[in-house]
């Protein structure tokens, strides 16, 4: 993105449209609002350090709905924004990232921007409960999130050894079940014997 049009979105947008939008009676619509700030912000950041600091308004705007509470909303949708805008407005003001862990697999995906915390949960609500298997399989997902393709003969090599271990067991179970066998038959011996 040019650093003119970088900068044009962000003196245009930020201090008019997100902070009516950070004020919305819908709960989604206010975090995903403050998620995009924090996105515009490390974006323009990126291309030019005179964005390094937002206006007071919109710091003063975040620190108002990251302690709110009010009676009329959920306890959840309360918690959820409540610790949506302290991560934002603690990103503005300490200069610290997201960083969130996600395991899948035998395999750790870091995320460490707003950039890429918005694409795994745009992702995560396209995909759903299959995110992980995607993660694991999809060359696509794999080079957004700059995952490494040396995981993918390391699924092969775990299939084969599922595969291993699953015979392991059923001779191990037949071996058993033949010996419980032997053990009860010899029990209805005994009380026959005894009869």
């Amino acid at each position: 993105m040019p650093s003119s049009h970088a900068h044009d979105l962000i003196r245009l947008y930020a201090p008019e449209k997100f902070p009516g939008l950070i004020e919305s009676n819908d709960a989604d619509l206010r975090n995903q609002a403050g998620e995009t700030i924090a996105v515009l912000y490390e974006i323009a950041r990126e291309i030019n350090s005179i964005f390094a600091d937002p206006p007071e308004s919109l710091l003063m705007t975040l620190d108002k709905k990251a302690n709110e509470s009010v009676k009329y909303k959920g306890k959840k949708e309360k918690r959820i924004q409540r610790a949506t805008f302290r991560e934002i407005y603690n990103s503005f003001e300490e200069g610290t990232n997201p960083d969130i862990t996600i395991k899948f697999a035998r395999e750790v995906l870091e995320i460490s921007s707003w950039t890429s915390r918005l694409y795994y949960n745009d992702f995560s609500n396209l995909l759903g409960a299959g995110m992980n298997v995607h993660l694991k399989d999809n060359a696509f997902l794999r080079s957004v999130f700059n995952l490494d393709d040396a995981a993918a003969g390391d699924n092969q090599q775990a299939k084969g050894n599922r595969f291993e271990r699953q015979l392991a067991n059923k001779a191990a179970f037949k071996l058993r079940t033949q010996a419980l066998q032997k053990t009860r038959d010899n029990k209805v011996t005994r009380t026959r014997h005894e009869d």
